[in-house]
């Protein structure tokens, strides 16, 4: 083996190690899926506020009006006069 195929060989092995550890960082990463779990909720619950919307003419008053239209908890999610409020959701800019 020449000097360039041992410094190769051991730049694999060390970024392969690297990125092991990376993905071993167990807290964080859960952090960043709770994170995008919790956008994905919110992106759901407003699709509800959309069909219910479409559905009867107007928006829902409450968030029990769109418990129909979704599978799950959202009970830590509000109806506002333009959309939804809750855990994920960005808020909206004036």
């Amino acid at each position: 083996m020449n000097l360039m195929e041992v410094a190769v060989s051991l730049t694999v092995v060390i970024g392969t190690g690297a990125a092991a550890a990376a993905a071993l960082n167990m807290p964080e990463l859960t952090g960043r899926a709770e994170k995008t779990a919790a956008r994905a909720s919110c992106h759901t619950v407003e699709n509800a506020f959309a069909a219910y919307t479409t559905d009867n003419g107007v928006p829902p008053r409450t968030i029990a009006d769109v418990r129909p239209y979704v599978k799950g908890d959202v009970s830590e999610y509000r109806v506002t006069k333009t959309g939804v409020t809750g855990p994920g959701c960005v808020p909206a800019t004036p």
